[in-house]
């Protein structure tokens, strides 16, 4: 089948992201060929004030093949309010040697590179992300209803995070048997 760029962070169009990002992520559809993830074959540039992709946005690539995700790493802060290209050139290839699957360029029906943009915000983000809800939350399930098979828990931030950051160190998930059904599910050290 083809190989395709599944998601990205920051999403297609993000705003406001902070100048100071520690991660750029691209999840592909299958597992990648590592030879073919370089600085020319996946790249970040300021699209605003170099539209032509002269100079690219100096970094470190990263490859988590459990996850086929591969993440970008920015060696400085980004300038504020500028438009960013992150593109995946055709030379990236899967564990099979199938080329990425973008969107065709103009006056292409031949498919093209993958490329997603996002605009910088004013700054730097210095506030601690908020735990928005989780899935007991979310799905309004009571203290009865949850048991100990539960197949996920998942949490909700209030922006953008590293999972590299959620370790056993990190993020604990403990049973609280005075549980009163109000917030307290889960902490963390975020």
């Amino acid at each position: 089948g083809d190989f395709f760029v599944m998601g990205s962070m920051p999403s297609q169009g993000a705003m406001d992201v902070p100048t100071n990002i520690k991660l750029i992520g691209i999840k592909f559809s299958a597992p990648l060929d590592a030879t073919t993830m370089t600085a020319t074959n996946i790249y970040l540039f300021n699209s605003t004030d170099d539209p032509t992709a002269v100079s690219k946005i100096a970094g470190a690539l990263a490859y988590n093949s459990g996850q086929s995700a591969v993440t970008f790493t920015p060696s400085s802060v980004l300038t504020a309010s500028k438009k960013y290209r992150l593109v995946v050139t055709r030379s990236v290839k899967n564990s099979f040697g199938i080329p990425i699957a973008g969107m065709p360029l103009p006056g292409s029906t031949e498919p093209g590179p993958f490329m997603t943009d996002f605009k910088t915000g004013s700054g730097a983000d210095s506030v601690a992300p908020q735990i928005l809800d989780n899935k007991i939350q979310s799905e309004a399930l009571t203290q009865a209803s949850v048991s100990t098979g539960i197949p996920e828990i998942s949490i909700r931030f209030n922006e953008d995070m590293d999972p590299t950051t959620f370790t056993s160190s990190s993020f604990l998930l403990q049973y609280d048997a005075t549980y009163d059904g109000g917030n307290g599910f889960a902490e963390g050290d975020f």
